[in-house]
């Protein structure tokens, strides 16, 4: 994390594989709290192993940072 000028790298997740896992938290968020029946969320099979593997990144990154929810809450308020 660089402090200084806001920004978190993820170097090892591809921009494509990131931009999923953010529009999850869009829709975890969306449908939290819902009553009526919950869609799927899709996942393209060809990207399946790519966000297994970043979502496992993501976990071991949540457990060293507490600001990792807020993070990607914030991008998903801008991009959706």
């Amino acid at each position: 994390v660089e402090q200084s000028s806001g920004e978190i790298r993820f170097s090892d997740i591809s921009t494509p594989i990131l931009e999923k896992v953010i529009e999850y938290f869009y829709f975890k968020l969306k449908y939290s709290n819902s009553t009526s029946e919950i869609p799927d969320f899709k996942i393209e099979p060809e990207i399946a192993l790519d966000l297994l593997m970043a979502a496992n990144f993501l976990d071991a990154w949540l457990k060293q940072s507490p600001f990792f929810f807020f993070f990607f809450y914030t991008l998903s308020l801008h991009f959706f």
